[in-house]
């Protein structure tokens, strides 16, 4: 099981105390989001990284990018959780 902020760093592609935009939802499909994919994470497990990404960045926009990025590697009922 990987942690959270495991996870958001991947996500984000920065370290996890860095609240700088997702590369993975910014860049779209590429080295970040194989890399997400590689860590085989449960549903869980990426409904909580993806809740927590989501409070680093105020941006009216960003968590409707996080959705399309769940949507992106097929979990289309954690994008509509989140």
């Amino acid at each position: 099981m990987y942690s959270i902020i495991g996870l958001s760093s991947v996500l984000t592609g920065y370290p996890a105390n860095n609240s700088s935009d997702a590369v993975a939802v910014d860049q779209g499909m590429g080295r970040h989001t194989r890399d997400l994919e590689a860590l085989h994470p449960t549903g869980e497990e990426l409904l909580a990284a993806a809740r927590w990404v989501i409070t680093q960045d105020a941006g009216e926009v960003f968590p409707g990018l996080v959705r399309h990025t769940l949507e992106s590697i097929d979990h289309e009922s954690l994008a509509v959780r989140i």
